[in-house]
């Protein structure tokens, strides 16, 4: 959403280049983030998402919460890789509880249908080791007090809750298994828990902040039913319903202003073919 032909294909060629150089074995002196992915129905994605992962200077290591173990993850041994193997079907929430043992005090998280270049991770980790009142992202919603404004991006400001991309911080982490309590959750129903992203919307002292990163790389199973958790049936209902409760519950300052709508007739998505072949 939010990005042209042009600009796609700009970012697709920039991963490009930074897939054709090996992953470094070594992590930058410096080093002070955890990058955790969640591996489920898109393994063939884990891969690339790795190697992009370990080219960010930030990054000291990426921890995998390998959530489906019947599906087979492509993954070629790295050592500052690890993987959490799963008893069983394990939720997004994985991306946290792996984070909990992790080396550092700093965390980045991709969805598995995301692909970040590393300069756009980087950006992310500056903005969160620069500001810990709230986790950090680049695109989000906004909460009506009914339901969700889809949707804001590309853009610096404020968002109810982000999706897709996330920085936060150890105190943000602690914050968010204190919230599960709260929420008096099961172990079994973190396991199964969806809307991982309502929760860490919480976690801070402030509302989550959007930074545009720029044009980005979307896996074309985003949107698949089959797939994609969002497009579950009453599942905008049951994430509004968790929002409200946790309004309820926690109580954080509102300054600054939101991230705006993305409104571009022009995105990939929504192109006329015509339009892509006389271009």
């Amino acid at each position: 959403m939010g990005v042209t032909w042009r600009e796609h294909a700009r970012a697709v060629a920039a991963l490009e280049a930074v897939a054709a150089r090996p992953a470094p074995e070594r992590a930058d002196a410096a080093a002070d983030f955890t990058l955790t992915l969640n591996a489920f129905r898109r393994p063939e994605n884990i891969p690339l998402l790795t190697h992009l992962a370990l080219a960010t200077p930030s990054v000291r290591e990426v921890v995998i919460s390998h959530n489906d173990p019947s599906i087979p993850l492509p993954l070629a041994p790295h050592p500052r890789v690890r993987v959490v193997r799963r008893d069983g079907p394990y939720g997004p929430i994985g991306r946290y509880s792996v984070a909990l043992e992790a080396r550092t005090d700093l965390f980045l998280s991709v969805d598995d249908d995301l692909f970040l270049h590393p300069d756009q991770l980087e950006r992310l980790a500056e903005e969160a080791r620069g500001d810990a009142s709230a986790p950090h992202g680049f695109y989000g919603q906004l909460f009506d007090g009914r339901r969700f404004r889809y949707n804001r991006g590309r853009s610096d400001g404020r968002v109810d809750v982000l999706n897709r991309a996330y920085a936060f911080t150890r105190e943000h982490l602690d914050r968010y298994c204190a919230l599960l309590d709260l929420l008096g959750l099961s172990e079994r129903e973190r396991r199964r828990l969806t809307m991982d992203d309502v929760v860490l919307a919480f976690c801070g002292a402030e509302r989550p902040r959007a930074h545009d990163l720029g044009p980005h790389v979307d896996c074309p199973t985003e949107h698949d039913q089959r797939i994609a958790i969002f497009r579950r049936r009453g599942e905008h209902a049951r994430r509004a319903a968790l929002y409200a409760r946790l309004e309820g519950l926690v109580t954080r300052r509102r300054g600054g202003p939101d991230a705006l709508p993305i409104r571009d007739p022009r995105s990939p998505r929504r192109l006329p073919l015509w339009r892509v072949l006389s271009a």
